[in-house]
């Protein structure tokens, strides 16, 4: 650490611009809770900072003296609970490109010991990301507070001289992330002594690592692209230092768009050097599933595995998923009570969650909620639910996971009012309400009640939708859709019940065409609208076999995949980036609709055609090859099945054939959406046979183009290393409008 470097760390932690002065090798500071003054000074060229007759080395005296990381370590101990009954996951590891011959993952090994091995190891000149990745309920949260909490132990012990940080993110609309890590740090762990400035300092230092949780819904592609550009400002602040976890459903270099990619790599400073790495948890096996069973004290795991997986399979969510084996143990207090739960789920995802909550319910209402007076159950099942919707209904509307216990009995009351309930039944249920077996009482900086797992929260919020739905009520229908995008296992759970409830399909498409009629493109009716339609049809068969019509819907990403559609036309309606794995359309049409991309996969396509419609670009069955011009876009069209867009290739401009140069251009450019600076020889081992024309026919035009240019090499050897020189935005444009021509790609991106 310089004398410059000094001053600016120091002064992060200053409590006004003008409280440091540093002058002659003295300086006076003042931070929150106090004033130090001291000198620093350099010997054999290391620089020392002086308080009274102590000489310490700047950095450790930065760490040690004014960023008070051992007082955060205990407030971390304190603040994120330790995990009970603990299984570590196995994870498999996607390394930087620069550390692998290819895009090959390493084999299974131990998620905790693994990703404190990651966040250890150091890369000079070079931010590290590393994201977390499994879907919901497998561990990510788990996951980090294990970590957090073995970092703080081992820097409290001196066995390591960094932190983790967890910093959750909620799943709420996303806030700056300023605004986060200063929430987490003065309401989750009660330390208000640093800046958000002090915090990007630690990080660049590799003194804290950040774990971002709760990231996972505000990257999906269909998003506004704020949180991305907050992502990737916070990145540019680091400066090439420093590393970071961040907890998603999907790494963000998976999405295959570069329209996508360019959200968050143009808010990144092209002279920034940052790598992407992947952690995938994997679910559980039998292993994980008797250990687990071990530790609660079970002797009948193997005997439970083995009845869930004879009636539902060895993959099934039941007895993979860590969230859902918790619970199954909670339900099930012996082999028997597992087989009889066995038998009422159905084979659906969606139907055996549904099932398996309503046996939580149940357990609930028979042996916890009867009345002190004569023992009967204070409310029915039913009941149980619509309480329960109720609660997720008010986290909804006010935009929050976590509910105020004031608030919380506030919903108690007006249900039983509502439902008539005489006092000392309206008084139980209030009580009993904030022991309920889904709802766990949280602290930090916002004490209340919230859902024990999203996946509860959002399958009551389902619930609550699904009450509405079956009133067919247009406005108080649009008053839920508003509120922001409801996620996918709410969607599922609403249409699910409305239609075991008696409600038709033709009724639901009616109200879904009702409330979208008018609204602005803006509002997330449509898209909300869209999801809740494209559920509705899937697999939908009405007697009178007409045909359905959709106007103005806007569509999430994916959510075409594995969709039955029979008999729809869909009429200016967007549709965000889809797969069309495991589709069937059948007599579909779609007029005037815009498709952001369209995956081919297995699908079967009969009678279903385009007409006018606007599509960015495909992606071929290989999943490699992606195309923007418009004549292969109709070519590939054709080959799917689809008709209605022309008799012959080549109809509209462009050429028949994209120029091989040009598909070089966009697997060179998909190796920076793992890390914004490459060596030559990792390109060489990204592009394979492809380098040769590569290097000596494509790299010349893009550095005279100015899509690359070249930057110091850091590392043994001699070779030459590049870094994105222009917006990932403006390559994509370019290669969206060259119409498969190389020449005009390169005339394009450079003017």
């Amino acid at each position: 650490m310089d004398v410059k470097d000094f001053k600016r760390i120091v002064g992060c932690f200053s409590d006004s611009p003008n409280s440091f002065v540093g002058a002659d090798g003295e300086f006076v500071l003042q931070t929150i809770d106090e004033t130090i003054v001291g000198r620093f000074r350099k010997t054999d060229g290391v620089l020392y900072v002086e308080e009274g007759e102590l000489a310490i080395p700047a950095q450790a005296w930065v760490v040690k003296r004014i960023s008070k990381l051992r007082l955060l370590a205990d407030r971390i101990l304190a603040a994120v609970p330790d995990p009970d009954n603990f299984v570590e996951p196995d994870a498999a590891y996607l390394p930087e490109l620069d550390s692998t011959t290819g895009d090959s993952e390493e084999e299974p090994q131990g998620a905790e010991v693994l990703c404190l091995r990651l966040l250890a190891r150091q890369t000079p000149g070079t931010t590290q990301i590393v994201y977390l990745t499994s879907d919901a309920g497998e561990g990510k949260t788990t996951l980090i507070s294990r970590l957090s909490r073995a970092a703080a132990e081992s820097y409290k012990s001196g066995k390591q001289d960094w932190i983790i940080l967890p910093i959750p993110l909620g799943g709420r609309a996303f806030l700056r992330f300023d605004e986060a890590v200063l929430a987490a740090l003065m309401g989750r762990y009660r330390f208000p002594f640093w800046f958000f400035e002090s915090f990007v300092e630690l990080v660049r230092m590799g003194v804290v690592v950040p774990a971002f949780d709760g990231f996972e819904e505000m990257i999906v592609e269909n998003s506004s692209g704020d949180a991305l550009s907050a992502l990737g400002s916070f990145i540019d602040q680091l400066s090439s230092e420093g590393k970071a976890l961040f907890a998603a459903r999907k790494a963000f270099f998976e999405y295959q768009s570069f329209r996508t990619q360019a959200r968050l790599f143009d808010a990144i400073g092209s002279e920034q050097s940052v790598a992407f790495s992947r952690v995938s948890l994997h679910r559980w096996t039998r292993k994980q599933f008797e250990q687990y069973a071990s530790r609660r004290g079970r002797k009948d795991g193997a005997e439970i595995y083995d009845a869930v997986s004879a009636r539902l399979g060895e993959t099934h969510p039941l007895i993979t998923r860590a969230v859902l084996v918790r619970r199954l143990f909670d339900v099930a207090k012996d082999v028997n009570e597992v087989d009889i739960l066995v038998a009422k789920l159905g084979d659906t995802p969606q139907a055996y969650f549904h099932a398996f909550v309503l046996a939580i319910i149940e357990r609930e209402a028979q042996e916890k909620w009867r009345d002190t007076a004569d023992q009967r159950p204070l409310l029915t099942l039913a009941e149980h639910h619509r309480l329960l919707a109720d609660v997720a209904k008010e986290m909804w509307v006010s935009g929050v996971d976590v509910l105020r216990s004031d608030l919380l009995d506030f919903v108690a009351d007006l249900f039983c009012e509502e439902g008539k309930k005489s006092p000392s039944v309206a008084r139980q249920v209030r009580e009993r309400l904030t022991h309920h077996a889904l709802l766990v009482k949280v602290g930090g900086g916002r004490p209340g009640f919230s859902f024990d797992h999203e996946d509860f929260r959002q399958f009551f919020l389902g619930v609550s939708l699904s009450l509405a739905l079956a009133k067919l009520d247009v406005e108080l229908l649009r008053s839920l859709l508003r509120t922001a995008l409801i996620p996918s296992v709410a969607l599922d759970e609403a249409v699910l019940s409305c239609i075991k409830g008696g409600t038709s399909h033709q009724s639901l498409t009616s109200l879904l065409v009702s409330v979208v009629a008018g609204e602005l493109p803006t509002s997330f009716v449509p898209e909300n609208a869209g999801n809740l339609l494209v559920r509705v049809l899937d697999g939908e068969v009405e007697s009178d076999g007409g045909e359905r019509i959709a106007e103005g819907f806007a569509f999430s990403s994916q959510s075409l995949v594995d969709r039955k559609l029979a008999r729809v036309r869909f009429l200016k309606c967007y549709f965000g980036p889809t797969s069309l794995n495991g589709t069937v359309l059948s007599r579909v049409a779609f007029e005037h609709c815009t498709f952001e991309r369209i995956e081919f996969a297995n699908s079967r396509v009969f009678e279903t055609s385009l007409s006018e419609c606007d599509i960015a670009c495909v992606v071929l069955p290989d999943g490699e090859s992606t195309v923007y011009d418009p004549a292969g876009i109709d070519d590939a069209l054709r080959k799917a099945g689809f008709s209605g867009i022309g008799d012959a290739a080549g109809e509209k401009s462009g050429k028949a054939s994209p120029d091989p140069e040009l598909e070089i251009v966009s697997r060179a450019m998909r190796a920076f959406m793992r890390a914004t600076q490459h060596n030559e020889q990792t390109l060489r081992v990204k592009l394979g046979v492809e380098a040769p024309v590569f290097f000596d026919s494509v790299l010349p035009a893009l550095l005279r183009s100015g899509v690359l240019a070249e930057t110091d090499y850091r590392g043994a050897g001699v070779q030459k290393r590049y870094r994105l020189a222009m917006p990932m935005s403006r390559i994509q444009s370019a290669l969206a409008t060259a119409a498969g021509d190389f020449e005009a790609f390169c005339s394009k991106v450079s003017s």
